[in-house]
Parts: structure tokens; sequence; C-alpha cells
């Protein structure tokens, strides 16, 4: 797997400061966003963390509905928010973000007739997901 640093430079929260850092991998994904929170930085601003403290880590997926959106049936947004606060609170730590995921790797696609399920269907995101993958049931959802 090759991992390549394309940016990095300061951001300002209401959360605190960080680094955001975008990165490069030849996955599936193809696209990384990670912040840190770290009490020193190297010449080349990669993060340097002490190992006599825990380091807080978070997974994010690129949740557009929720995160962009504020979709009211999702709680990304509030997760990556908690996730952000508590790693600045620490002093250190890092939240990896990766957009092209929409939470369970089927594609944003998928997801939004999960939605579209959900809504009109009444279904719960279990019922929602599974009755997505009959094929050729609920054509254009």
């Amino acid at each position: 797997m090759t991992v390549v640093r394309y940016a990095v430079g300061p951001i300002s929260t209401p959360y605190g400061k960080f680094m955001i850092y975008e990165f490069k991998l030849n996955d599936k994904w193809k696209e990384y966003e990670v912040i840190v929170s770290s009490h020193s930085f190297t010449q080349d601003l990669m993060p340097v963390f002490s190992t006599k403290e825990s380091i807080y880590i978070k997974t994010d997926s690129g949740c557009r509905t929720g995160e962009i959106y504020l979709d009211n049936t999702c709680t990304c947004m509030q997760q990556l928010h908690a996730a952000m606060r508590i790693i600045n609170n620490h002093g250190s730590g890092f939240l990896v973000t990766i957009p092209n995921q929409e939470g369970r790797g089927h594609g944003f696609a998928r997801k939004y007739a999960t939605l579209a399920l959900q809504e009109y269907l009444g279904y719960d995101t279990y019922e929602a997901a599974k009755n997505r993958k009959q094929k050729g049931r609920h054509k254009g959802l």
C-alpha cells in the first residue's frame, strides 16, 4: 500500500486548534483527512506523541448526510464533535476521516436508498439495509 501526504495546515475550531493532513492511498477509499492534536510537532509538521501518555484515536466515515447536511436520523456529527472535544481536551490524539466512505462501505447511492426505505416504508436501519440488498426490490431506490 502506498501512502502519500499531500497537504498539511493548521485549523482553529470551536473545540481547539488542530493540524489537518490530507493523505492519498491506493486503496478503495483513496483519500483520507486526519486532524491531530499534539503538544509538539517536528520541523516537517509531523506530530510528536509521548510514549508516557495515551493517545485518543477516532475513525470517522465521510457521512455527508449527518455531518454536512445535518440529517436528523444520523448521529455522526455529534460523534465527530465529541471526538474533537475529547482529543483536544486530552491534548494528544487524532481523528481519521474517510471522506468517500459513508459509514457501512456500501456507497452513497445505497445509503440514500436505505434512507428512503426508512422514511417511506418505516424500516429500521437493519431492515432497510437488508431489503435494499434484495435484487430487483424497490426499483429506483
